[in-house]
């Protein structure tokens, strides 16, 4: 039998297993209450810089130009986000680095100008990054138009031909479909969420009664034309969408030295004698003639009196609504011209359509243009805006009168290699 051993007590210098186990406990509660307190000792450093910041933000508010803070507020906030004119800068900041050619010299802000920007609900970036750039300095003369009411289908499902339709290739199951239909009327309701804070804590932001799809854009345009006519009716309507650029100085230049209020006009990138569409994105099933009538391009935007937009405001529920919105416009003005009042259609290349800028293809812009749509991603609006303006105030554009030159065309160098001549003998 193995000898008995006698239990070992601890002693001055030994620690028993319970003790042991109880210091660790200790320890990980004694780490637990530092994690805690310094979390709690960082959030109120950073409440208290939060504090200050705003109260720095308060003085500089209080002693920004009194001409421009009475056209606008000085401090917008979105999402934490600060849109603040500094005191140091004018409401031309945006051109201030590079006026060599007059660029902003006697430069109107106050023109009778407005500018609809029409922005899908979940373009929230579009939305910012204008905030940020072309429009940063002339707030009080942008607004962002909104659908207020969703389509129950999401987006990528819809059929773009449809007012709010399932896509041709969908193949989803009936349960599929109502699992689809679920989860996208949750996230509509945090959109309607984020529209509301949206509005509250931003001036510019329109919510219009329709339902914000693409295939509703007449519809949209319509309501939005509406609003101007209560809410801006002494002042030109720009039209254009959150994918595009406008360009302020010609703009105001236009509005301070053209009556909104005299003749009915329409002016764009007029488009004449084209056909509709039957099928696919763009296809037009309710118009049956085979040319629509002359319209403005409206990926490009274009701008109207306020005596136009009066006309089609007073007649808002007997105007036809078709599916492209830009050729609908064009429909609209032949209709009043048969009631028969005066409309000007102003043909220009003032608003420049581009397809799909992956950079910022400015080169051959006309110097007096009006906006650049479209298809300008939202983390290209900031550069590609002071690219544009850039270009235009050191004149790397398009005079009056001039065109895009041709291309040259690469002289075809044909390298042929030597080939020995038969019967020749090296160093001949």
């Amino acid at each position: 039998t193995p000898p008995l051993r006698r239990p070992v007590q601890a002693g001055a210098g030994q620690i028993s297993p319970s003790s042991r186990s109880g210091l660790s406990s200790l320890r990980a509660h004694l780490c637990a209450v530092l994690v805690v307190l310094g979390c709690l000792v960082s959030l109120e450093v950073f409440m208290v810089y939060m504090v200050n910041n705003d109260n720095i933000v308060d003085e500089k508010a209080q002693t920004s130009n009194t001409h421009v803070s009475s056209t606008r507020s000085s401090l917008d906030t979105y999402k934490g986000r600060q849109y603040q004119s500094s005191n140091s800068r004018t409401a031309l900041s945006i051109f201030s680095n590079f006026n060599p050619n007059g660029l902003t010299d006697n430069l109107d802000i106050d023109a009778p100008v407005t500018i609809m920007v029409m922005s899908a609900r979940t373009n929230v970036a579009a939305r910012n990054a204008i905030r940020n750039s072309w429009a940063r300095d002339f707030k009080h003369k942008v607004v962002f138009v909104v659908g207020k009411r969703h389509c129950e289908i999401p987006y990528k499902l819809q059929d773009p031909a449809k007012l709010c339709g399932w896509g041709p290739n969908v193949t989803l199951t009936e349960s599929g479909m109502r699992d689809v239909l679920r989860s996208n009327a949750i996230a509509e309701k945090s959109i309607d969420r984020d529209l509301e804070r949206e509005k509250g804590e931003l001036s510019d932001l329109v919510l219009v009664d329709v339902i914000d799809s693409y295939g509703n854009l007449p519809n949209k345009t319509l309501n939005a034309i509406v609003w101007a006519s209560k809410h801006r009716p002494n002042d030109w309507i720009v039209k254009i969408d959150d994918d595009g650029i406008a360009f302020f100085p010609n703009i105001l230049q236009h509005a301070a030295t053209h009556d909104p209020l005299g003749n009915a006009t329409l002016i764009g990138d007029i488009l004449f004698e084209h056909n509709p569409v039957r099928e696919g994105k763009w296809a037009e099933f309710e118009f049956d003639e085979p040319i629509y009538p002359p319209y403005p391009q409206g990926a490009a935007g274009y701008m109207m009196s306020a005596t136009l937009v009066k006309y089609f405001a007073e007649r808002r529920l007997a105007l036809p609504r078709y599916h492209n919105e830009d050729a609908t416009v064009g429909i609209w003005v032949r209709e009043l011209q048969r009631e028969g009042l005066a409309v000007d259609l102003v043909a220009t290349t003032r608003f420049h359509f581009i397809n799909k800028a992956s950079s910022c293809p400015f080169r051959y812009v006309p110097c007096d243009l009006f906006t650049v749509g479209h298809a300008i991603r939202p983390h290209l609006i900031t550069r590609c805006s002071n690219v544009l303006y850039r270009w235009v105030a050191r004149q790397k554009c398009l005079k009056p009168g001039e065109t895009i030159p041709p291309r040259p065309q690469a002289k075809m160098v044909r390298k042929t290699a030597s080939l020995p001549i038969a019967g020749a003998k090296k160093g001949d």
